[in-house]
């Protein structure tokens, strides 16, 4: 199902709930991805989904399983650069990898 999200993702109200449903062309109330009760875990997912879309949007999925890896390999350089130190031997093979992986190899 994951893999079929082409569209830009919205939150439409309801009562008792919110559904996230993707934009299509032919309908104007989209496409109905999934019905959620919380208005905070709709947005999450949204802002999820449309951000993964956005970086790749072939794959998004690919995205999705990847950002932990970047996430981790950006970790040593963000907490120098809190520290204040200078960037230096940097892994930026692994990182060149991970960011590759999500988006395609571009």
């Amino acid at each position: 199902m994951a893999e079929d999200i082409k569209g830009k993702l919205f939150i439409y109200s309801f009562l008792g709930g919110f559904s996230i449903r993707e934009e299509t062309p032919e309908n104007p109330l989209g496409h109905l991805i999934l019905d959620v009760q919380d208005e905070d875990m709709a947005q999450l997912i949204v802002a999820a989904v449309n951000s993964c879309i956005q970086i790749n949007p072939s794959n998004p999925m690919a995205v999705a399983e990847g950002m932990g890896a970047v996430f981790e390999t950006l970790k040593p350089i963000l907490e120098m650069i809190e520290c204040g130190l200078p960037v230096m031997g940097v892994p930026f093979d692994q990182f060149k990898q991970s960011l590759a992986k999500i988006t395609g190899g571009k």
